[in-house]
């Protein structure tokens, strides 16, 4: 009975520090592309709506509506990373609705997308 009492607190405490580093993981990545494009919009969407398919969405856009950076964060362990989606870089958002990428990830894409055109609302630009 003893151990597993020390085997269930281990696991605990494991799981608290991976999270811990998953969150620093996180939180330096966003810094990184946030300090990397010093112009543009930042949009983070996210798609809690599936147990098992959690994503995160990064689009960076630049003043003409150009995707300058696309990143998904897909999975639900702390072993999960930023991977950038090539195939989005150089679009404009009307091409990218018509692409396989777009299909998988819409809602964290359409979310990330409504960020930027409040950022451009706000900011009183026009996305072309």
């Amino acid at each position: 009975m003893n151990k597993l009492i020390i085997f269930i607190v281990v696991i605990c405490i494991l799981q608290t520090f991976l999270r811990y580093m998953h969150i620093n993981y996180y939180n330096k990545s966003i810094k990184e592309i946030c300090s990397k494009y010093k112009s543009g919009y930042f949009g983070l969407g996210l798609n809690r709506n599936h147990i098992f398919k959690k994503n995160i969405f990064v689009l960076v856009i630049d003043c003409n509506g150009i995707i300058k950076d696309a990143l998904v964060l897909s999975g639900i362990t702390v072993f999960s990373r930023f991977k950038r989606v090539e195939q989005l870089i150089g679009l404009n958002m009307k091409e990218v609705k018509e692409t396989k990428i777009y299909w998988k990830y819409k809602t964290s894409i359409d979310s990330a997308y409504d960020q930027i055109l409040n950022q451009i609302k706000n900011n009183q630009g026009e996305l072309a």
